[in-house]
């Protein structure tokens, strides 16, 4: 027996040493964490009180780790016997065995404490134990295998390897009792209730369960379960099945978000640093840092996963040289046996598993951080437009602000899962580059520099990217401003028959702007795939000729080894060379888009001017624009509290913009005292409601000084509510206080409304209060007003909509003496001043925006001179004596669908019936549909052709590397060191590839310019087209939001997300398919395997689908009647005479509800002026949609000079007729184009008109004349003055047939007198309907339709039924002067 030195002995133990060695730095590591995580739990709180249940699973951990360390202690001590002569050659397998024995007993020891302290400390498994179990246990069998198979120490029998045995099933137990811990089920409960657990139990009950469920699933998941996600196999279960069965309304189960991103955790933590950024001195708040710091440790998390993920898919190449290697020695070498494959094998599978979990790990990680950025980023841009000053809402309109919310923010958010890429992809570039050299030598910086030039060319196309994607941002802003305009103004817009106009407008800027920019950027991004594909090919290209001309004779011929690993090397190189470019403009996109939402953060706020118990700062970041500064409103508050005085301005002057040079309240002096009553009043356009903006605070102080002292409460001369219960209308968020409740109610006169409604004041009130007649829009919002007890009112004409008896009502409850707002200051806008007279303590007056006249109501005989003038006109209200007689209610007039009746549960807004699961077939077959046959045909084409070029450059490849495996070595044994034909072979593989990268180019490019391109353009015609022509019900019981959001969010998802995933799914097709080709190829019986796989990623593909399923229901919608009819046209001069005929009309607003006009039958002969009276749903304004067929007859006709109108199209119908409403709508546009939106009037034919309208000199003071440009929703003009425009539109359309539906309710009383002079006048010749609001209106009127109950009550002439004593308009006049004596 030989006792030398046996060198290749030790070889073979340092060879073999490596599981010990992993061993060794595992247990150091486990035992460091076991101890530590001991520490930690030891010095919480003590445990709560233990349910002493499961003790024999506690039993079954405490024994298996007690006899894991038996064996570790028994090993160990064999282990240090039987080194204590090591032999020379085998001392360092010696010393790490001993040294691998005594860490393992004491990982164990470690192991066993942490058991003890967790299990009566926590009902979850032990991450720590879990995972230390099981890599325990792996290693043992390695040390065991590295040991037999080395047989070093020549005593490997059975007793040596019972502990070995014994230990392996004594943690494989261990690890099992451990992962049952975490497991409650019905029949077994955790061992203890923890004692938050037991708090959430007993505390707030209001969570959904289905909420708490999940919550509670995911809180008892252990590590396998959250890394796998295997908790949420139950959740899913039971919501397929909850949604497939209709139970709970189909609604799948909710899982609790963590605490971070909760409630209003997420919002009021990064507020407030920005109120700090923004207070903490004269340099631009940092909104980056802010929104980095709060994501930064979810992304540092997300990072760790992302390290080890790439970690595990760069050693792949290593191991796959290593497979290749043991084909080639099978068999063929000795000591090559089948267990090494095997664990070759095994570890393919391991770096395969462990790159999947931690990859899906790093994205579910990183969905915190984009959930809390869109809550953010969402919650910035909702504060900001409720603080927004008027040159803010100039800059910023409702379109661009749905543009921030639904594509700006998801943008910003979406950028965070490319983060990690600008560090990952260089170093994943370098380790491959590294790998690469150490595989072919220097020839793999052959294609180092084609990477490099790549990485240039493609940061100038991102660049040139960048700015077409801002191009197309601001084109979907323009076009989501007038889709916003359209939408918002829908009804005018079908009673003036402008559908098409409008579609025109918004098509113009889609098909010119938009669709343009889109081509622009699908261009480029073409551009950019044919650079990445072709740096792909060039660059393995550019290697294997660089190691062919260099590194061949000294490495040997491109082998099947060297060619693989190199590939697999070079395919990891795809992804970074491939995707930066894409990874760049998503960047360069989020970057605008930051750029966008902080320009809106930044802009000018409204500075509110409330007192100390309210008062907010601006938080703007910016040198504040309102009226004041929040410290000169302090200083105002504790100067006017010594004086009792609420609101005084000295010498104000005010601009709408600061940059105006001509202001629109000049010099204004006025002092409103606690408990007053401050009457403003003036002609249209004097300047009434801007001065009531100016004490909000939201325009430019640029002169003077204006003190508040206390909370302001606002009524607006258009009422703005909400979707909610009329209750939720009122309360707007306060407590409900049910005595106080009942007070405001009463004193609103809004009891007999409550009584009609079904619901009470739960009923459901429709988007604009489309449920809501416009008197109950008022006193809901006045309401409101006087619910919140401020200390201040400003209200602007809030009585306008409101009869003369109703408004006495209110003003003796409300603003009176008496009133429930007796001790607060009352600042009123008004035109209707019967019920102040005796009771203002201060009248001022406004003239072109100055304050002419100053004194009390009772002192000032021009005053008494107005109020004598209006008061008798004012008060005669038409409705008065009907809503006496009958239902105590309440206004007179009904706007839009105020006969709506809401169903049982007492709701009008549907919701959105989403489709369950994957995304229909039919919803593909509608994409492809609007993609084009002929495009798909081309597109189909050169995918075919990139398959078969790409399969044709790996065949190739590999025949090239079967090849030079042959000629390795020569007939005589030599070895050969070049390759067979290297060029012929590199110049096929070259062509092929460049072929390949070419095809796949053009089918982005017809992908993006063709298919995407025309997909765009159909859906948004196709959408815009239904929605256009739904009938109104449907707008009244969809939000607008909702439709917004799919010209917004859905169709930008259509046009840019659906295409970039068909493209990487077209990429990503070709390299599956072209794998399994090869496969198939190798191995036939694997196509059994491929089958089911491909179906499953097919299903996966379609969820990027769901916009184009949202957009093909709204491409469907039902349409109203059409707007033209073929072979049945109306003539041009029709209606010649403006005959009116109503036959057994009946009609309801939509299926399902009852009729609101009941057999309706009346004649209004040509020429003729009618008034049409009623109370409240009796159906007067139902009578004017009828007319327009807004709604559509139920039974009877309605004939138009002898004509049918349902058998004509509703735009020869509706374009024949005029109407003045009593909701002015304007849109944003030249006065010209508000006027005629056709283009088919002259200069002359508009002005005059203007005259006529009393609104010409207005339109000439403007520098642009016709084409100054009014305001989205004409807020650069008063309510009266949009009134006055429309009554322009009428005279311009010289209709013969006009309706007047409460026209005048906005304009002062002399303005008033002169438009009816000049309504009497203009259409002399012409049939009109007046619904009446004040009686001067009507008393002229040819005859008189009183309407009751959706029939006609009387229709008679004025002198007739005035002269029947017992005629409900003779009762009504009679009532109307009683009222008007007892006023006087």
């Amino acid at each position: 027996m030989s006792t030398g030195f046996d060198s290749s002995l030790m070889v073979a133990g340092l060879t073999s040493a490596w599981p010990a060695a992993v061993s060794i730095a595992f247990h150091a590591a486990a035992s460091l964490i076991c101890t530590t995580r001991s520490h930690q739990l030891h010095r919480q709180t003590s445990p709560p009180r233990l349910q002493m249940r499961r003790w024999r699973a506690v039993s079954a951990k405490l024994t298996a780790a007690s006899t894991a360390i038996l064996c570790s202690t028994i090993l160990a001590v064999q282990q240090c016997q039987s080194e204590q002569y090591p032999s020379p050659e085998s001392l360092p397998m010696s010393l790490l065995g001993m040294l691998a024995g005594v860490l393992q007993l004491i990982s164990s020891l470690s192991a066993l404490l942490l058991h003890c302290i967790h299990s009566g400390r926590s009902s979850v498994s032990s991450d720590v134990l879990l995972v230390y179990w099981p890599v325990s246990l792996a290693l043992s069998l390695l040390v065991l295998r590295s040991k037999t198979k080395l047989d070093s120490f020549g005593n490997l029998h059975g007793t040596a390897l019972l502990p070995h045995v014994v230990f392996v099933f004594a943690a494989a137990f261990a690890f099992w009792a451990e992962l049952d811990t975490g497991q409650p089920t019905r029949r077994h409960q955790p061992i203890y209730i923890p004692q938050d657990d037991r708090e959430n139990d007993s505390g707030d009950h209001r969570d959904n369960n289905n909420t708490r469920c999940g919550r509670r699933e995911r809180q008892h998941a252990n590590i396998f379960s959250r890394w796998t996600f295997a908790w949420m196999t139950p959740l899913i279960d039971e919501s397929y099945e909850r949604a497939c069965n209709g139970r709970n309304g189909g609604e799948a189960e909710m899982l609790g978000l963590p605490k971070k991103l909760a409630g209003n955790a997420a919002c009021d933590g990064f507020f407030a640093a920005w109120d700090f950024e923004c207070r903490a001195g004269t340099q631009q708040p940092r909104l980056l840092w802010l929104l980095v710091n709060g994501i930064s440790h979810d992304l540092l998390v997300s990072g760790l996963y992302l390290a080890f993920s790439t970690m595990a898919q760069l050693l792949q190449p290593l191991l796959l040289k290593r497979v290749i290697v043991f084909f080639h020695q099978y068999r063929s070498v000795e000591n090559v046996t089948l267990d090494d494959g095997l664990v070759l094998a095994l570890g393919m599978g391991i770096l395969g598993l462990v790159r999947t979990v931690t990859y899906q790990m790093y994205w579910h990680k990183l969905m915190q951080p984009y959930l809390w950025l869109v809550r953010v980023l969402s919650g910035l841009v909702y504060r900001k437009i409720l603080r927004q000053s008027n040159e803010s809402r100039l800059r910023h309109t409702t379109g661009e602000i749905v543009s921030y919310l639904s594509v700006d923010a998801e943008k910003l958010a979406t950028a965070v899962n490319y983060v990690h890429c600008i560090w990952e992809y260089p170093l994943r570039v370098a380790i491959v580059m590294c790998a690469l050299y150490r595989t072919l030598g220097y020839s793999a910086f052959g294609g180092v520099a084609l990477l490099v030039a790549n990485t240039h060319l493609s940061v100038l196309l991102a660049g040139l990217l960048g700015k077409q994607i801002k191009t197309l941002a601001d084109s979907r802003d323009q076009r989501m401003r007038a889709v916003n305009e359209t939408l918002a103004n829908i009804k005018g817009i079908k009673l003036y028959s402008w559908q098409a106009a409008f579609a025109a407008k918004i098509s113009r800027v889609r098909d010119t702007l938009e669709l343009a920019a889109l081509h622009d950027v699908g261009l480029w991004k073409s551009v950019m795939s044919l650079t990445s594909s072709l740096a792909t090919v060039l660059i393995s290209l550019a290697t294997f000729a660089t190691y062919e001309c260099f590194d061949g004779v000294s490495r040997g011929p491109l082998t099947s080894q060297l060619i693989f690993v190199s590939m697999m090397l070079f395919l990891l190189l795809q992804e970074p060379v491939t995707e930066s470019p894409t990874v760049i403009a998503i960047l360069v996109s989020a970057a605008r888009s930051f750029g966008r939402l902080q320009d809106l953060a930044l802009s000018t706020e409204v500075v509110p001017v409330s007192g100390t118990n309210n008062a907010r700062t601006a938080g703007s970041g910016c040198k504040g624009t309102g009226a004041y500064s929040e410290a000169y409103c302090r200083r105002a508050t504790a100067e006017l509290r010594d004086v009792d005085v609420a609101v005084r301005m000295s010498g104000a002057t005010f601009k709408w913009i600061d940059g105006d040079c001509v202001p629109v309240l000049s010099n204004v002096d006025i002092e409103c005292k606690r408990s007053e009553l401050v009457a403003v009043i003036g002609r249209v356009g004097s300047g009434k409601s801007s001065l009531a903006s100016a004490i909000l605070g939201e325009m430019v102080k640029s002169a003077g000084s204006v003190a508040i002292s206390g909370s302001v409460a606002y009524v607006p001369q258009q009422p703005w509510i909400m979707n909610a219960t009329l209750r939720d209308n009122i309360l707007f968020g306060s407590r409900f206080e049910q005595e106080f409740y009942d007070r405001v109610i009463d004193a609103c006169a809004l009891g007999p409304d409550l009584e009609m409604m079904s619901g009470g004041d739960m009923t459901e009130i429709g988007e604009k209060g489309i449920n809501l007649s416009g008197g109950q829009k008022a006193r809901v919002s006045l309401a409101r007003a006087v619910y919140s007890r401020a200390d201040i009112y400003i209200l602007d004409d809030p009585l306008a909509a409101i009869d003369a008896h109703v408004g006495k009502h209110i003003f003796t409850h409300v603003l009176g003496p008496q009133s429930l707002l007796n001790t607060r200051a009352r600042i009123l806008v008004t035109n209707a001043t019967a019920h102040i007279l005796d009771c203002a303590d201060r009248v001022y007056s406004l003239l072109d925006g100055r304050v002419f006249m100053e004194e009390s109501a009772t002192r000032d005989p021009a005053a008494s001179q107005y109020f004598s003038r209006s008061a008798s006109d004012s008060s005669l209200s038409v409705d008065e004596t009907l809503a006496l007689q009958q239902t105590p209610a309440v206004d007179a007039d009904e706007v839009g669908t105020a006969i709506l009746e809401p169903n049982p549960s007492y709701g009008i807004i549907k919701r959105e019936n989403r489709h369950v699961g994957s995304v229909s077939c039919v919803t593909i077959w509608f994409y492809l549909d609007c993609c084009g046959r002929a495009n798909l045909g081309a597109l189909v084409a050169t995918v075919l052709l990139t398959l078969v070029l790409s399969a044709s450059s790996n065949i190739w490849l590999t025949r090239w590397a079967d090849i030079n495996d042959d000629n390795t070595r020569d007939s005589r044994g030599v070895l050969q060191r070049r390759s067979a034909n290297p060029i012929y072979h590199l110049a096929i593989y070259g062509l092929l590839g460049t072929a390949g990268a070419l095809s796949m180019a053009a089918s982005a490019l017809i992908l993006w310019l063709r298919c995407s391109l025309a997909a765009s353009r159909t859906t948004h015609k196709r959408m815009l087209h239904s929605v256009l022509r739904s009938p109104m019900s449907f707008f009244d019981s969809t939000p607008l939001g909702r439709i917004l959001g799919l010209f917004g969010s859905d169709q930008t998802l259509t046009d840019d997300n659906v295409p970039a995933a068909a493209e990487a799914g077209i990429k990503a097709m070709v390299q599956v398919l072209v794998a399994l080709f090869l496969v198939v190829i190798s191995a036939p019986m694997m196509l059994i395997f491929f089958v089911p796989l491909s179906l499953v990623y097919i299903n996966l593909q379609k969820f990027s689908l769901i916009s184009v399923e949202r957009i093909r229901k709204y491409s469907q919608l039902p349409a109203e009647a059409p707007e033209f009819v073929q072979n049945c046209s109306l003539s041009r001069s029709w209606p010649e005479q403006g005959m009116v005929e109503f036959k057994n009309y009946s009609t309801r607003y939509r299926e399902g509800l009852d009729l609101v006009l009941r057999n309706l039958s009346f004649r209004v002969l040509p020429k003729q002026k009618v008034g049409i009276v009623g109370r409240t749903g009796a159906g007067k304004s139902s009578l004017t949609l009828a007319l327009f067929r807004v709604i559509e007859a139920a039974g009877g006709q309605i004939l138009i000079d002898g004509e049918d109108i349902s058998q004509y199209g509703l735009y020869d119908v509706r374009s024949k007729l005029s109407i003045i409403p009593q909701d002015p709508v304007l849109f944003a546009g030249t006065v010209r184009e508000n006027l005629d939106p056709f283009n088919s009037h002259s200069d002359q034919e508009i002005w005059c008109a203007l005259e006529h309208a009393h609104l010409a000199d207005v339109v000439r003071a403007k520098d642009e004349a016709l084409e100054f440009m009014v305001a989205h929703g004409g807020d650069n003009f008063s309510v009266g003055q949009r009134q006055l425009v429309c009554l322009a539109r009428a005279l311009l359309k010289r209709a013969k047939v006009l309706v007047l539906d409460e026209a005048t309710a906005s304009i002062d009383n002399s303005t008033d007198s002169i438009i009816q002079e000049s309504i009497r006048k203009e259409f002399k010749d012409c049939t009109v309907l007046t619904i009446a609001h004040r009686l001067n209106t009507i008393v002229d009127s040819d005859m008189i339709l009183v309407i009751d109950g959706g029939k006609v009550a009387e229709y008679d002439t004025p002198g007739n039924l005035l002269a029947d004593k017992t005629s409900l308009f003779a009762h009504l006049v009679e009532k109307a002067y009683t009222i008007n004596s007892v006023n006087s």
